[in-house]
C-alpha cells in the first residue's frame, strides 16, 4: 500500500538530501539519466541481467556468477528509531523504534521531516531497517558492454539470484560494464 505523508519541510540547499529523506517514506528509486532526475516506483520492472552476461572477460578468463559479499553482522544497526512529526499531537515530534536482533548493540537514527501517523512512522521504521540488513550484501558484476544502459538506482533481477538488487554505480573499463550491487529487502523504498 502507497505511504500517505500529510506534509513534508524541505530544508537546506541539498536538493539531493531531501530526496533520499523522503525516498525512505514514498517507495521509489531514482537515478540520474545525465539530464534529469529520473524516478522509478518501487513496483516497476526490474531490469534483467541473464546469466549469459555474467562474467564478461578482461583476458583472465570468463566466470559467469554473482559474487556475494557480505557485511559483519557486528556492524549493523540492532535498533533504528525514526523520528517524525505527529498530527494527532499537535505536529509535535513523535519517535517510533525498530528492533531486530543482531550481533551489534548499535542505533541508528532517521529524522524525517514529514507528518505521519504513528503506525505509518512505525511501518517505515521497521522497512528501513530491513533494508538497512538486506543491504549488508552486496556484488560487483562483470557484464558486457551493451549493459551500459543500467544507470544507478535502477532495481534489477540478476539470474540465479531470488533477491532484487539496486545499482549503486556503473563504470565501463575496455568494453566491460562493471556494476556494483546492493541487495534489496522484499518492501525496500530504495
Amino acid at each position: 500500500c502507497p505511504t500517505r505523508v500529510g506534509g513534508y519541510a524541505a530544508f537546506g540547499y541539498a536538493v539531493r538530501g531531501a530526496v533520499e529523506t523522503l525516498g525512505s517514506v514514498v517507495a521509489f528509486s531514482a537515478y540520474d539519466d545525465g539530464t534529469r532526475l529520473r524516478v522509478t516506483e518501487t513496483g516497476a520492472q526490474a531490469a534483467a541481467i541473464a546469466e549469459d552476461d555474467l562474467g564478461a572477460a578482461r583476458g583472465e578468463g570468463r566466470i559467469a556468477r554473482l559474487p556475494i559479499e557480505r557485511r559483519s553482522a557486528s556492524t549493523i544497526p540492532e535498533t533504528l528509531s525514526i523520528t517524525y512529526y505527529e498530527p494527532s499531537r499537535d505536529y509535535q515530534q513523535g519517535v517510533q523504534r525498530a528492533r531486530r536482533d543482531g550481533g551489534a548493540r548499535r542505533e541508528a537514527k532517521i529524522e524525517l521531516p514529514v507528518v505521519l501517523a504513528p503506525e505509518m512512522a512505525k511501518q517505515i521504521a521497521e522497512r528501513q531497517l530491513d533494508q538497512i540488513w538486506a543491504a549488508c550484501a552486496s556484488a560487483k558484476v562483470r557484464l558486457p558492454w551493451r549493459r551500459l544502459d543500467l544507470v544507478p538506482g535502477q532495481r534489477v533481477a540478476v539470474a540465479g539470484s531470488p533477491a532484487l538488487w539496486r545499482v549503486g554505480a556503473v563504470t565501463l573499463d575496455r568494453m566491460v560494464v562493471e556494476a556494483d550491487l546492493v541487495r534489496l529487502s522484499e518492501g525496500a523504498a530504495i
